[in-house]
């Protein structure tokens, strides 16, 4: 793939393909933003469907009938906490790539950055590299460009690192309560229904994730 982007630029020139990379980049940030956003409004419908449940809950009484729309309830608030552990995961890899799609484009600048370090470097000085501009134009040497850049860039990275780890523990977090649902649903089957019914409610309202 590298070669073949290599082999375009040479085709195509530096600067028309320099800015088709540029558009390209901005068109894949725009969509993942837009992804993104997405992702956390079903995150927000969610989490308003699982606290309605909460308090559907709550406010049961007892009887036959309680108890069967309690099995009900607590059946739904599994399934809704397992896909809004699914939005989330899919909300942070989003995250990722937005700092991927970010991450591209600082390493691509300080690529062309180094190239005009070399260039620069011919001078004798500053001032001899100024002269041959225009002088109403600050000089900024490209080396200061890198500097930043590779400063920027070491954030991002650590922000991406971040992002790995909660999708690590959300994915442990996902595991742990499709167990909680297995076994829950296992207790509601045996003989002494009524009594586990209630366990498994208080365990769910307490255990709020």
């Amino acid at each position: 793939m590298y070669e073949r982007m290599r082999a375009d630029q040479r085709k195509f020139g530096k600067a028309a393909w320099g800015a088709a990379v540029e558009r390209m980049e901005k068109l894949q940030y725009a969509v993942s933003k837009e992804t993104l956003q997405l992702m956390r409004a079903k995150e927000i419908c969610l989490e308003q469907r699982k606290h309605g449940l909460r308090e559907e809950m709550q406010g049961l009484q007892g009887g036959e009938d309680a108890m069967v729309r309690l099995d009900q309830l607590e059946a739904m608030y599994y399934e809704l906490q397992l896909q809004l552990y699914e939005i989330q995961f899919e909300i942070l890899k989003y995250e990722e790539l937005l700092l991927t799609a970010q991450l591209q484009s600082l390493r691509r600048q300080m690529s062309e950055r180094q190239e005009e370090v070399v260039y620069y470097d011919t001078y004798e000085s500053p001032d001899a590299m100024k002269a041959t501009d225009d002088p109403s134009t600050p000089l900024t040497p490209p080396r200061d460009d890198v500097a930043k850049l590779q400063q920027r860039t070491r954030q991002l990275e650590a922000r991406r690192g971040r992002i790995t780890a909660k999708k690590a523990y959300l994915k442990h977090k996902k595991d742990i309560k499709s167990k909680e649902r297995e076994q829950a649903l296992r207790l509601l089957s045996t003989p002494s229904r009524e009594r586990l019914c209630a366990s498994v409610s208080l365990s769910v309202l307490s255990n709020r994730v």
